[in-house]
């Protein structure tokens, strides 16, 4: 049994997703060096390098698309924000709905004002031609 196996068996690990990391790269490492050869029974493998050093490129990685979701998230925040109060914003949005809405309510006003005017013009009308 060599001596990456017997680390592989003594060492406790917490997940199955880093322990076949960790089995990956044994056996990568395995490969590198020929069957043999005095540098395999000298070598030691420091676990605690490895996984402080896969831990680091783990977090950098993290930190990317951390970093890379944080500014679309803050891309997206400036698209609603310009909705919500730039040029074309919603409250000018309302603000022209509630405008149309008045003068929908002053055109009935004024409609409505004409008919009583036609009235009485035309009652006029009359009582000029019978004199």
């Amino acid at each position: 049994m060599s001596i990456f196996r017997k680390t592989i068996v003594l060492v406790k690990f917490k997940s199955r997703k880093f322990k076949t990391i960790f089995q990956q790269f044994a056996k990568s490492l395995r490969n590198l060096i020929p069957q043999g050869s005095p540098k395999l029974n000298s070598l030691k493998f420091n676990y605690r390098s490895f996984r402080h050093n896969l831990k680091q490129t783990l977090s950098r990685n993290l930190t990317k698309q951390n970093l890379f979701f944080l500014t679309i998230i803050v891309v997206f925040g400036f698209y609603v924000g310009y909705l919500f109060f730039g040029h074309n914003s919603l409250m000018d949005l309302l603000n022209l709905q509630a405008k149309k809405e008045v003068l929908e309510m002053r055109t009935e006003i004024l409609k409505q004002r004409n008919a009583k005017l036609h009235k009485k013009y035309f009652e006029l009308l009359i009582i000029y031609n019978n004199k």
